[in-house]
């Protein structure tokens, strides 16, 4: 729950401070995309508050954290799956799915950059997205058979049905 608030307050208090520098006309935040790419907004945002230098190494640590904490638990859960569940899978085979991550990763980065990794994320999550409506239909299916499945409630003692 906290990271979900942190994160709300995050975009809330950056996202209105950026709407206000360029409807004001303070910032052309705009325009930072065709001269420094589209992560430039957030350093010429940056660059309008206080202690921009301070508040960029911050926010690169807080990035670099989240990816971190995040590769982290895909290894976990990815090591999870393949030991059928155990909530506590081998160290090893976590450190082995973090590796495969990184090297995965990494050759995608080399390759291709940033669009590569998009193009690959795009392509990968249709059949995701495939598999959840599969997963879905056979949960509401199996609620309907449940519910048809149920014994008809009974009266409270005393009162009549």
């Amino acid at each position: 729950m906290v990271p979900t608030l942190v994160s709300l307050a995050w975009f809330a208090v950056m996202g209105g401070t950026a709407m206000d520098l360029e409807l004001s006309g303070r910032a052309p935040l705009s325009e930072a995309p065709a001269d420094s790419g589209e992560e430039g907004v957030l350093f010429a945002l940056f660059a309008h508050l206080p202690m921009p230098l301070l508040t960029s190494v911050v926010v690169m640590a807080l990035i670099a954290l989240f990816f971190v904490s995040s590769a982290d638990s895909a290894s976990v859960v990815l090591g999870m799956f393949c030991q059928r569940g155990a909530l506590a899978p081998h160290r090893r085979l976590v450190v082995l799915w973090g590796i495969v991550i990184a090297l995965t990763a990494t050759a995608l980065l080399l390759t291709g950059g940033l669009s590569a990794v998009q193009t690959v994320s795009i392509v990968l999550g249709l059949p995701f997205l495939l598999l959840l409506v599969i997963v879905c239909t056979a949960f509401l299916r199996e609620l309907r058979r449940d519910a048809a499945a149920a014994p008809a409630p009974r009266p409270a003692p005393g009162k009549r049905p």
